[in-house]
């Protein structure tokens, strides 16, 4: 059992490898979001896409931070991106306000989904995507993946739509599952919550590690319970036994949160505090992909 708080790899003590030890720890940090994305179509070069973006917005942040101009140039050495894709990002950005929330490039698998519903080839009689024969001339699913991108051949679409639940193949067939592509129901409830939740998480964590490096007291509380080499029944018994934890803690709190906002809401208060616990475990059962 441990309850780490600080870095303990002996790399992570001097200024010049601080850069290393983060870059070191990123993608496995990442990794339970890069399976979240895969599985739902997306991929590295939107995932890029949005980091650049991201790197933009965050640099132009901490240069108003600091009381400093957020000129493209400024924003260009702080976040390490180009200077004319930070122009380019900017731009985009205000001549996108008014986009909905969420609006993503499509990968060249959704593209062929997407123009299956929307091609009037494509379509039934009543505007629904076709059952489609897999291979010969339009309107076939191979020709419908040719419209779209030659890089890619009709099989590797195929699994791809597949695996996102948009199709099946029946024998030479390719049969339309949805006639839209459209998140499953409660998906922008959870995938935001999940945000919100990882970001104070992260943004907690992250201060503490900030405070750490200037010899300061880490700012919030961030500790966990670790333990391995244990059976099914004992993971079983441990979550109960934190879910039962979590439900006195969490009554308590948002009874004297309630009380606090009573006191607090008779003034222009802006301050936010998130209190949330976690349980984690991996099974020593096998389970099939």
């Amino acid at each position: 059992m441990s309850d780490p708080q600080t870095p303990s790899r002996p790399d992570a003590d001097g200024p010049a490898t601080v850069k290393a030890v983060l870059l070191s720890e990123a993608v496995a940090t990442l990794e339970p979001l890069i399976r979240l994305w895969i599985a739902n179509g997306i991929g590295f070069t939107e995932i890029a896409r949005a980091l650049r973006a991201g790197f933009v917005d965050v640099a132009e942040k901490e240069l108003e931070a600091g009381g400093r101009k957020s000129t493209d140039a400024a924003v260009s050495l702080l976040s390490g991106v180009h200077r004319k894709e930070v122009k380019s990002h900017r731009a985009s950005r205000e001549g996108s306000r008014d986009e909905a929330p969420g609006e993503r490039e499509l990968s060249y698998a959704e593209q062929v989904f997407t123009r299956w519903g929307t091609d009037a080839a494509y379509r039934d009689a009543e505007g629904k995507p076709m059952t489609l024969p897999l291979a010969g001339r339009a309107p076939s699913f191979e020709a419908l993946v040719a419209s779209v991108t030659r890089d890619f051949s009709k099989r590797t679409v195929l699994d791809e739509l597949v695996r996102l639940g948009l199709v099946r193949e029946e024998g030479e067939t390719v049969v339309p599952q949805a006639e839209a592509m459209v998140p499953k129901g409660g998906m922008l409830e959870l995938a935001r919550y999940l945000q919100e939740h990882l970001h104070d998480h992260m943004a907690a964590g992250v201060a503490n590690l900030q405070a750490i490096g200037r010899d300061a007291k880490a700012p919030y509380l961030e500790h966990s319970m670790y333990v391995n080499g244990i059976s099914d029944s004992s993971i079983e018994m441990l979550s109960n036994l934190a879910r039962n934890y979590w439900k006195q803690a969490f009554d308590a709190a948002v009874n004297a949160a309630q009380q606090r906002y009573e006191v607090d809401r008779q003034h222009d208060h802006q301050g936010r505090l998130r209190f949330g616990v976690y349980v984690y475990s991996e099974s020593n059962k096998r389970v099939s992909p």
